[in-house]
């Protein structure tokens, strides 16, 4: 005899993908409001604290969003992690360049 499965009801995955619809609607609402702050953006960085992407569309004159280019929201959790790295990389290659023409104004 086969067994009919624990949990199958059509119902509840039916109303759970509504109310799953309305969240993630509202989600899209939210970081939209917040994507077009201008106060979220610094040039061509994105803070957007109250978004919850990591990676935004880059924005372009007028407002309107690049259908490719993505940017990093530095507000992320990661996006924090990656604005450290990327503070960590400029300052090592700066000292470098500097230690390069230290040596070289020497000789």
């Amino acid at each position: 005899m086969a067994q009919e499965p624990l949990i199958y009801e059509p119902q509840t995955i039916a109303v759970g993908s509504r109310l799953g619809r309305e969240l993630i609607q509202s989600y899209k609402q939210a970081n939209l409001v917040v994507w077009q702050d201008p106060r979220s953006w610094r040039g061509k960085w994105y803070f957007g604290f109250g978004d919850q992407r990591l990676w935004v569309p880059c924005r372009m004159l007028g407002g309107r969003s690049h259908p490719e280019e993505r940017v990093i929201n530095f507000c992320h959790p990661m996006g924090r992690r990656a604005f450290r790295i990327l503070v960590a990389a400029y300052a090592i290659s700066f000292l470098a360049v500097g230690v390069i023409i230290t040596e070289i104004l020497r000789r």
